[in-house]
């Protein structure tokens, strides 16, 4: 769930499971959709241009970048900016401080994804920018690692700090008091590998060396993971399929106003780890059901591996909620939905939470009441089985 891998790999298939799943559906009741659409989009083509494409690259990228819990399993709590798709040089802005966006921006920064997580005491931001190529990389990650070490903050400079078994790797840190009275330690990192740069910020209560063996440990795990990644010439990236399974217009769009780079957005088995909650149970939910592409948008479409394992992952996410409030009345007309109000006891927000299994797939929704969640689900329903 997402409350803030294997894919299907021919349209025709997919073209086939709709046509079936519409079958399935026909003479259906009615159901409430409120104000949500319930058309499928035409199908949604190339990219375009160089920033549209760049957008699909670091939603493709996203399958193989380290998500911060593979580095410490606590590491799974979530920020607004918990999964980022960098689709130009000014998407960096909103991920770095301004002089290392500025230093990644003369170099022609292309495409990326970060993914960031917290637990109590500790935090790990990890992000993966692409440049033109490996000299231009290796440029860029000075210019990055000058700007960082001229950086000032509120308790003054930065110093050097070391990343162990990481010797290329540029490292400052520098404490800060918070806002509790604990003082903590941040360390940044620069590390130059092929055409990437890999960019970290690491938080630790426990000092420096703690906050540098979170960084150790992502670097040991991505490179190997990113030299996987069949990256698209720059001159290419506007004749990528935006939606290369067909699963995407099939989801439920967010408003114009709410979309991002990386939602609306289709990704495989681990890139769409970065969206989930708690990407731990997630990832092992995935795993026992065979969970191939997911589409996030107002809703989120999950690709199990047959009926029978789309049923039981429905159930798996509800019950991952249960604790958090009552099970409440389905959506009429969805065959099999579940329906709960939810709220957290960390935020006290309350949120509608609504699940339904159809053919192999999971739709899944959420709203700031309950009728909204059933609404959005009753249309996300509809967008797929029709």
């Amino acid at each position: 769930m997402n409350l803030s891998g294997g894919r299907i790999r021919w349209s025709v298939l997919v073209a086939a499971a709709f046509t079936a799943l519409s079958a399935g559906v026909a003479g259906a009741q009615p159901v409430d959709t409120g104000p949500y659409p319930t058309v499928p989009s035409p199908p949604l083509g190339a990219a375009g241009s160089l920033q549209a494409g760049a957008r699909v690259e670091g939603q493709r990228m996203a399958d193989f970048v380290v998500g911060p819990w593979e580095v410490d399993p606590t590491l799974v709590g979530k920020f607004d900016t918990s999964a980022v798709v960098i689709d130009g040089p000014e998407a960096l802005r909103v991920e770095l401080p301004t002089e290392l966006a500025d230093a990644a921006a003369r170099h022609n920064a292309i495409d990326g994804f970060g993914s960031a997580r917290w637990a109590d005491d500790i935090e790990l931001q990890h992000i993966v920018i692409r440049f033109a190529d490996a000299d231009t990389a290796s440029a860029a990650a000075r210019d990055l690692a000058s700007a960082l070490a001229a950086r000032t903050v509120p308790g003054g400079p930065v110093v050097a700090a070391i990343v162990p078994g990481h010797p290329d790797t540029a490292a400052f840190a520098n404490p800060v008091d918070e806002e509790d009275g604990r003082q903590v330690t941040y360390v940044r990192a620069i590390t130059a590998h092929g055409p990437y740069v890999f960019s970290q910020r690491a938080m630790a209560a426990d000092g420096v060396d703690e906050a540098a063996r979170l960084i150790a440990g992502m670097l040991d795990r991505q490179p190997a993971r990113i030299d996987r990644f069949q990256t698209t010439p720059p001159a290419l990236l506007g004749t990528l399929a935006v939606d290369p399974t067909g699963l995407l217009a099939r989801t439920l769009a967010p408003d114009a106003a709410d979309a991002t780079a990386a939602v609306p957005g289709s990704y495989g088995t681990h890139g769409a780890l970065h969206f989930q909650d708690d990407p731990v149970q997630s990832g092992q939910a995935f795993g026992k059901y065979g969970v191939g592409t997911v589409a996030y948008g107002q809703a989120a479409i999950y690709q199990g591996r047959d009926v029978g394992a789309a049923s039981l992952l429905r159930d798996h996410l509800f019950e991952e909620y249960a604790p958090f409030g009552d099970e409440a009345t389905a959506v009429s007309g969805v065959p099999g939905s579940r329906c709960a109000g939810l709220t957290f006891p960390t935020t006290g927000n309350f949120r509608g939470y609504c699940l339904a299994a159809t053919g192999p797939y999971v739709v899944e929704a959420e709203g700031a009441t309950l009728i909204d969640a059933q609404q959005r689900l009753a249309a996300q329903f509809l967008l797929l089985t029709r």
